[in-house]
């Protein structure tokens, strides 16, 4: 069982130019006749044969175009018709680890509680006192979701989940300061081939924002006297019935307001450096 003529015929080849999501792309199509010497061969003979193109193979004429299907049939039970069909839309490669990767940038919606007005006007009540409940509102961030293929799972992913950045690092172009990007989902998806490599489809989603760290408010029901924390009192000798806003040192505010109460930093996520992802 062998395949004893391949040639590429006119019949069927064509090009042509279309716009699709505002870009120009070309499309191409090439057609071959295959002649086997036995009627029990089948199309994986046809498409296994060295001369046959091959998934992310370039258009001859248009090394900007890669071959993104084949098809093919049997008008006779010995002769075969194989069609590859080309596009410009999207750079792949034989090996799909080898494809670059791919980008898609959005905005995630979050509910965060707001302090300050956008003038830094503490946010207040006609007495001058916190709403309860607090002010919420959206915090829509900027993401992005990087699409590539890998040969495997890759073993960081227990690391890196919910990693914030310890470093610079860029991303499809755009720099990124250290402590602004956090991965917010990873996706691995069943194995799949092409040109017999078997793959995993792999993305990786990260948020943006100017930080991931907790801002609690400092506030409690006891303060620090030197080693010792101790019950804070009202001048009565009353307990206080909400907590009282702290300095940032464990001892009571004087004058408190949303003006000058201090909010804690508290790092919760890894930090890991970006730049060791394999990735971009």
């Amino acid at each position: 069982m062998a395949i004893i003529g391949f040639v590429e015929i006119n019949d069927g080849r064509d090009g042509g130019t279309s716009v699709s999501g505002g870009r120009t792309v070309r499309r191409y199509t090439r057609v071959f006749r295959a002649t086997t010497n036995s009627p029990t061969d089948n199309a994986a003979t046809i498409k296994s044969y060295a001369g046959a193109p091959k998934i992310g193979m370039v258009y001859p004429w248009d090394w900007a175009a890669w071959c993104q299907g084949i098809q093919v049939v049997a008008p006779h039970k010995t002769v075969w018709i194989l069609t590859a069909s080309y596009s410009s839309q999207r750079e792949i490669s034989e090996d799909p680890t080898a494809d670059p990767p791919q980008f898609h940038w959005s905005t995630q919606q979050f509910q965060q509680v707001y302090h300050m007005d956008r003038n830094g006007k503490a946010i207040v009540n006609s007495a001058g006192d916190p709403y309860d409940p607090p002010i919420e509102g959206d915090d829509s961030r900027i993401s992005v979701t990087m699409s590539r293929n890998l040969a495997a799972v890759p073993a960081w992913i227990f690391a890196y989940k919910d990693a914030v950045n310890s470093a610079q690092f860029t991303i499809d172009g755009l720099g990124v300061a250290a402590e602004k990007a956090k991965i917010q989902r990873i996706d691995v998806a069943p194995v799949q081939t092409r040109n017999d490599i078997p793959f995993r489809p792999f993305s990786l989603t990260m948020t943006f924002a100017h930080t991931f760290d907790a801002r609690p408010l400092d506030q409690g029901f006891r303060f620090k006297d030197g080693a010792e924390r101790k019950a804070i009192t009202n001048d009565d000798g009353s307990e206080p019935i909400a907590p009282v806003p702290l300095d940032g040192n464990g001892g009571v505010l004087d004058n408190p307001n949303l003006n000058n109460c201090v909010l804690n930093t508290h790092e919760i996520y890894n930090r890991l450096d970006f730049n060791n992802l394999p990735l971009f």
